[in-house]
């Protein structure tokens, strides 16, 4: 992690000051012990706000030990910056003026505090959450709507995991235990129980060589873990887990409720009865579309379930727009687009794709790729035609869509012109005779 000018300065060289108001200041319960003071434009290095910070604390001040040289809060500090920005014992010696052994010795009576104390047990396990509080707050109504029979009672998890890279072992077992054939690498595989908004219910088990982008953001547990460390994954992924329940705001809101509906895709059903992809048709540009209904980023979001295809729009609207193929527009019917877009993956292969709307709304649609016919979200190529005539080009019509192509600031090896045959020249090659 990369420190300001400004922050150094104030890490570094400027002291403690007690007195500002808009500083956080550090201390334990015995004022005379000094202390290094943090900046709340600084509390992102931790994770977690400046009130999370001291909540947090409350659960560790009689089981860590404050010294002259670092407060409890100083001590949950070193911790949460290892665990976030994954930064090593030298610079955070450096950063909060202890020595390296005492860095090593507060990060290990922090992680020994808040697993063995009422930290982990009050925000991560089974038992730390009722099966009601997980079907009222934590499961999302699109879920209870595509899965469940009866959503008061049912309750649905997920089972997640992400990668814990490790060193390579010195013992030969472990070494093949531990070796991932998929990454090529050795690693250890921590499995999570996660309710549909994101939140971390149990850390389960664990398989060796068997994701969670959450988890990921605390930057250690990103890294290659030292042999040492790996009897200390589960605390730390526990840890994290805990604190993501606690002060981090869900991956995804319950309180929105889901348009979904079970039913057939009845669009699908009008193309084929009659026979409307065999229709001649009348291909015009797709900026010639009217009365297309505008649409916000939250609508968007609805109606393809996720924000995946709607990743993919930008990169795939603008290979039609500034490659060699074309978006083109067929009015079937009033309010009913046909479309006929080239394949993402073969570019001898194209398909044909249907969206019927109203005047505020995207009703339907039907696209004739493997996922088109869904009525739970929508296709990549759906999604891509809705974006752009929906949003994108109300909104970037003097800007470019997609990603910038910065190839057209080198030079391509292929390109470089043939040398020039020497029989070609002008020269006759001959040295000229030198006038004395």
């Amino acid at each position: 992690m990369f420190l300001s000018q400004r922050q150094r300065k104030q890490l570094l060289v400027e002291p403690p000051s007690h007195s500002s108001s808009s500083s956080l200041e550090m201390r334990s319960s015995d004022r005379s012990v000094p202390d290094w003071t943090l900046t709340a434009e600084h509390m992102d290095l931790l994770g977690i706000s400046r009130e999370s910070l001291v909540d947090m604390e409350r659960f560790i001040e009689r089981r860590v030990r404050a010294t002259p040289a670092r407060s409890v809060r100083t001590s949950l500090a070193i911790f949460l910056m290892k665990m976030r920005g994954g930064e090593s014992n030298k610079v955070l010696s450096t950063l909060f003026y202890v020595s390296k052994s005492s860095v090593r010795r507060c990060i290990r009576s922090v992680r020994s505090a808040l697993m063995s104390g009422e930290f982990v047990r009050e925000n991560l396990g089974l038992q730390h959450i009722t099966r009601e509080k997980i079907i009222r707050d934590h499961t999302r109504e699109i879920t209870k709507t595509l899965f469940s029979e009866d959503p008061d009672r049912q309750v649905i998890l997920v089972l997640d995991g992400t990668y814990i890279y490790i060193n390579k072992s010195g013992n030969f077992k472990f070494q093949r235990q531990s070796f991932s054939l998929h990454k090529g690498r050795p690693l250890v595989k921590p499995m999570v129980i996660v309710s549909t908004t994101g939140y971390f219910i149990s850390v389960i088990r664990w398989v060796v060589e068997s994701a969670n982008s959450r988890i990921k953001q605390w930057t250690y547990l990103s890294r290659i873990l030292p042999s040492h460390q790996i009897s200390y994954i589960g605390d730390f992924v526990r840890i994290v887990c805990a604190v993501s329940n606690r002060y981090l705001k869900p991956l995804s809101s319950k309180i929105r409720p889901s348009n979904v509906r079970c039913y057939t895709n009845r669009l699908k059903d009008n193309v084929e009865e009659n026979h409307l992809d065999r229709r001649t048709a009348c291909l015009r540009p797709v900026k010639d579309v009217e009365n297309f209904p505008l649409l916000d980023e939250e609508e968007l979001r609805s109606l393809t379930c996720g924000t995946y295809q709607l990743r993919l729009s930008p990169n795939y609207v603008q290979g039609h727009l500034e490659g060699d193929c074309a978006i083109n527009i067929h009015q079937e019917e009033p309010r009913l687009l046909r479309v006929r877009l080239q394949s993402r993956h073969v570019s001898s292969r194209t398909y044909q794709l249907w969206i019927r709307y109203d005047e505020a709304n995207v009703v339907a649609w039907y696209c004739k790729c493997r996922a088109g016919a869904r009525v739970a979200g929508i296709c990549a190529y759906v999604a891509a035609i809705v974006w752009y005539i929906g949003f994108a080009r109300h909104r970037h019509q003097d800007q470019g869509i997609g990603v910038r192509n910065w190839g057209e600031y080198v030079e391509d090896a292929a390109n470089m012109p043939l040398p020039i045959d020497e029989s070609d020249s002008d020269d006759s090659g001959e040295a000229s005779d030198t006038e004395e």
